[in-house]
């Protein structure tokens, strides 16, 4: 097999018993008790439909799907959600109304995001730059931003894609060593609506209008653009558990600047990996440019403006004089969001949020997602979230699930329930995992959402079409997350390294 096909094995089924649940076994259980009551013969016939109808409710609830979950999966979102109804917190109010709380360190977001601090970290020997590094008091870590730039892949010869993808799996085996620090790595990358006024104006302030044929040239390129491009924009987050990096973060000075410049220590590696992956990275996330990335996805509608800034000392994109090009941080939030069971609703933006529920079950070439990243016509974010494990925990993990899946056959036996074909494909692709970590590669948690914005609610529909069809091509089965889209659009459009739990 090709060395740049990839295949992802099936989503792991975690249940204690023939693959069900708890939640499942205590419905089954219940059905089950039910069904003696409906054959007691001292039960009247009331009692009997009764019964039934106890049972079959039963049954549904812990077996039906309903958009990729069972129903009684979505029991504790459905609680969740009314609970923020009926306390007034599906409402944000950001802005004016933050003013008085002060334990922020000047970072206010809504929802979960609301305890994250913002840490501004100078960097030594890079002329006092600062990089954005967010703090989570709650989960003990430290994440930093990478902004990268994009290329061609598929348009590279075969060798060159071949050297790349095993470059980038040689990194992700680096990180699921014993004494790595870092806790999670996303992966982000958004697609926005560009009107080209950003090269309009780099070109009348930057550009050599000498006449000549090149200078024509480019002008009527420049003059081509109808406003309907797309700008492609790619993000890296690295977070560290500081709890795994204690001796680390106490050698680098303590406290949050030791964190920082672990941090700072952890992305360098990072970056020289992905440097030898063919990958173009820009550089650290300032404060200011994170805080232009969380408020332009919060407020699409304010990004031409933000674009126009460029008055610092270190800018040089060509920007009008006065403010210095991002967003202050302390101001990045939204000003108002609402949460809705079938959308978020922000300053000018309405978001849906989806999550991969099953990746290619084949093989597929490593750009299989080429169709969902290349061919959007709204703002749109995919985000891949990796935790690494390593190699003592990937065995552990390997290993109760070698034991659960022979559990569960011989039950199957003692039972006389059929073995499909998906459990001899977990089966395989659990000593396919076993080889692959004899072998010294890694093992990784995964997780994937996506997102889409629009002005309002007739074209959320149809992006919410588009984004369906789109992953379709690219072999990807996703799911709504209804009621809970506030959450996942923190976790799938910024870049702040959070969802799994």
């Amino acid at each position: 097999m090709s060395s740049q096909q990839v295949r992802f094995g099936p989503r792991e089924s975690r249940g204690w018993l023939l693959g069900m649940t708890t939640s499942q076994l205590v419905l089954g259980v219940a059905a089950v008790w039910t069904t003696t009551r409906i054959f007691n013969t001292g039960t009247s016939a009331p009692m009997r439909v009764a019964w039934v109808v106890i049972a079959a409710a039963c049954l549904t609830v812990a077996f039906v799907p309903l958009r990729g979950r069972t129903v009684v999966e979505y029991v504790p979102v459905v609680i969740n959600f009314w609970i923020q109804r009926l306390t007034g917190h599906d409402v944000y109010l950001g802005g004016v109304f933050r003013m008085g709380n002060t334990d922020t360190a000047g970072f206010v977001l809504p929802g979960d995001l609301a305890h994250l601090k913002m840490i501004n970290f100078a960097v030594d020997g890079a002329g006092g730059a600062e990089v954005a590094i967010v703090h989570d008091p709650y989960a003990k870590t430290y994440t930093g931003v990478l902004a990268l730039e994009g290329s061609t892949f598929a348009l590279l010869e075969t060798a060159i894609r071949k050297s790349r993808v095993e470059a980038w799996g040689n990194l992700l085996a680096q990180l699921c060593s014993e004494t790595a620090v870092v806790s999670r790595i996303q992966v982000l990358e958004r697609t926005l609506p560009d009107s080209g006024d950003a090269l309009q104006r780099d070109w009348s302030r930057r550009g050599i209008h000498d006449g000549t044929l090149q200078a024509a040239n480019y002008e009527q390129l420049l003059a081509a653009v109808d406003g309907s491009t797309q700008a492609h924009e790619c993000f890296v987050s690295v977070s560290v558990d500081a709890r795994r990096a204690g001796s680390e973060i106490r050698q680098a000075g303590g406290g949050h600047t030791g964190a920082a410049a672990v941090v700072i220590r952890e992305v360098d590696k990072l970056t020289e990996g992905l440097r030898a992956a063919g990958v173009r990275v820009e550089g650290w996330c300032s404060p200011r440019l994170l805080g232009e990335i969380i408020r332009t996805s919060y407020d699409p509608a304010s990004r031409p403006l933000i674009q126009r800034r460029g008055g610092g000392l270190g800018d040089n994109s060509g920007g009008d004089d006065g403010l210095p090009s991002g967003v202050d941080p302390a101001i990045c939030g939204p000003m108002r969001a609402e949460n809705a069971w079938s959308h978020y609703r922000t300053d000018s933006a309405i978001h849906r949020c989806w999550w991969i529920l099953q990746w290619p079950r084949q093989y597929v070439e490593a750009a299989f997602l080429s169709p969902l990243l290349l061919s959007s016509r709204y703002q749109r974010t995919v985000s891949i979230i990796l935790e690494p494990l390593s190699p003592s925990r990937a065995n552990r993990r390997v290993t109760i699930r070698q034991s659960g899946v022979t559990s569960e056959a011989a039950l199957r036996q003692r039972f006389r329930r059929r073995t499909t074909r998906r459990h001899e494909v977990e089966a395989t692709d659990v000593d396919r995992r076993e080889s692959e970590l004899v072998a010294g590669h890694g093992l990784y948690r995964m997780l994937g959402l996506l997102s889409v914005s629009a002005a309002d609610l007739a074209e959320l529909e149809a992006a919410s079409g588009e984004i369906e069809s789109l992953a379709q091509r690219s072999q990807l089965e996703i799911a709504r997350l209804s009621g809970e889209h506030d959450q996942a659009f923190g976790a799938a459009a910024l870049p702040l390294a959070r969802g799994l739990r």
